[in-house]
Parts: C-alpha cells; structure tokens; sequence
C-alpha cells in the first residue's frame, strides 16, 4: 500500500513538475529599470510575462543570481556591503550571514549544490556558506584583481578574469582554478579585455565576452581555452546560458538603452526581449528541479520529500 501511495505521488509530482519547470526554468533574471532607478525582474526568454520583483523606491538593485534550484535569487542592493537573497518571486528578502564589508560589487556565483558562494576581493577568493556565513578564504593567481566567477558543474573549477598590467594599459584575460586553490590556468591571453565567463551546463565549453573585434562581442571556447570561435560582433556582453545548453541570453547596447537578448548557442537567430542588463539563466547547474515557489510543491533544493 505504502510503495503504491509513493509511486502515486511520485508520478502525480513529476506531471506537475514537467508543466510547472518549464514555466519557470525558462526564465531570465536581470537587472531592468523602472524610469527612476534599477530592480530586478525576470521574463520569459520569448519577451512575454514581465515580473518586476524589488520595487524599492529610490534605490537601485543589481547584479541578481539564480540558485540552482532556482527557488533563491542573489543580488545587491545601492548603500549595502552585503548580498542579499529573496525567493523566486521576490519574497523574504534577507541578508546572507556572514558577508561583511569586503564583499565586492561584481562577479559571485553559487556552487552548483547550492551550499556556497564564491567571489573575491582582490588576490583571494572567498567561498560563503549559504546557510551559515562561515567563509573559507583561498588564494589566487598572481593579479592585481580576480573575479566575474562562474562555478563549474561538475562543482570542482571555477572560471574567472584575471586583472593584470600589459605595458601602461590594464587588461582582463579568462582563468580557471580547482576549488581548493591549486591548477591554477590561464585560458585566454589576449591584448583585448576577455571577461564574463560562463559555463556551458554540460561543463565542455565556456561563453565569454571579448573586445578582441572592433565592437566587442561574446566567444565561445572549449573549458580548456581551445577551438575559440566568435559568436557576436555587436558589443554583446554577460553571456548566460539556458538551462539545457542550446541557447545564450546576454545584454547588449542599443541606441543609449541596454537591452536583454537571447540566441542560439552558435550565435544565430538573435532576438531582443527586453530591456535591461546582467541577465542569469542557468546558474551553474543544470540538474536540479526548476519549480515555481508560489505552486508550493513538495520540494526542498531539488529532492522530493516523502513523510
């Protein structure tokens, strides 16, 4: 009776599941603009279903960052040192412990259990307990600054720039390190700024923005710097991926305006859907369930919860 029930549920939760996870895992968060300051919304990647999920009056929010289970958002808000974190539907905004002063303005990304945050300040990272603050600091490269991280899915590397001189001039190439600190490599050397990477879901390749053409653009390369080609020559910027690996948003200028744009993961079939700016699709990892939290599923972080 007891295996029978279960099996019941279990079928009853993946139907919903399938409905619901393509709803909601086919969303964007970024940054948009009200008229009088920045917030974050989110929008399906065909442009409908706009959802402005801050409106705080008079204070700018940016730089927002699914989860991988995509219940949470990471963001930051104008005059405070730490990040915050809010539900899907912008609900229950809240500090993360732990995060004081030092935690920089750009660049964090989640582990793909979900457990941590990464970023840096200067030559070190730091790696955040989510749940308790505890923070594990680790050193980097040899660079005047690292940081625009992206996690790994396999949840063992991490991809960042590297801030370095070359002559008089300051520029930004593309880095990979092992979570602990060690194999340290650089991927990309280039006299151009390379920046923003970002992690395939199947972990084989990394998306990047380059001003390595005239207008800039964003570069696709295999995870160890090899096979490079040109995606975009249009100054497209911050590429995220979807969570099934076959397309690409970004944001992109326009005309004094920033604009939120999707594309195939070969740089075809572009399609502005909004406007704004550091856009988040995937966070990371692609295996977890998607689940909208307003449709109160029995879900916590990816697993069913049978009582």
């Amino acid at each position: 009776m007891k295996s029978t029930l279960l099996t019941l549920l279990v079928m009853t939760f993946l139907s919903v599941w399938h409905v619901t996870s393509q709803v909601w895992a086919s969303r964007i968060v970024f940054v948009c603009n009200d008229g009088f300051d920045s917030d974050i919304c989110t929008v399906r990647p065909d442009g409908t279903s706009l959802r402005n999920l801050t409106q705080t009056p008079g204070v700018d929010e940016y730089l927002p960052v699914w989860s991988p289970d995509r219940t949470k958002i990471a963001f930051k808000r104008q005059g405070e040192k730490w990040i915050l974190l809010m539900e899907s539907d912008g609900r229950n905004v809240k500090a993360m412990k732990g995060v004081n002063a030092e935690f920089p303005s750009d660049g964090y990304a989640w582990s793909p259990d979900g457990r941590k945050i990464v970023s840096a300040v200067s030559w070190y990272f730091s790696l955040f307990d989510v749940r308790t603050g505890e923070e594990e600091r680790i050193q980097g490269p040899d660079a005047d600054c690292i940081g625009n991280f992206a996690w790994s899915p396999d949840g063992r590397r991490l991809a960042f720039e590297i801030w370095k001189p070359r002559g008089a001039m300051e520029t930004t190439d593309i880095g990979v390190i092992n979570v602990d600190g060690s194999g340290f490599r650089e991927l990309t050397n280039h006299p151009s700024k390379d920046r923003y990477p970002a992690w395939s879901p199947d972990g084989r390749q990394i998306a990047f923005s380059s001003e390595r053409n005239h207008r800039g653009g964003i570069f696709l390369m295999n995870a160890d710097g090899s096979d490079m080609q040109r995606l975009t020559d249009g100054g497209e910027e911050r590429p995220s991926w979807s969570p099934d690996g076959q397309k690409i948003a970004f944001h992109v200028e326009r005309k004094d305006s920033a604009f939120i744009g999707v594309m195939k993961k070969n740089g075809r079939n572009m399609k502005l859907v909004g406007e704004g700016w550091a856009p988040s699709w995937q966070s990371t990892f692609p295996g977890s369930l998607a689940v909208e939290p307003v449709e109160k599923l029995a879900t916590t972080w990816g697993h069913v919860k049978v009582k």
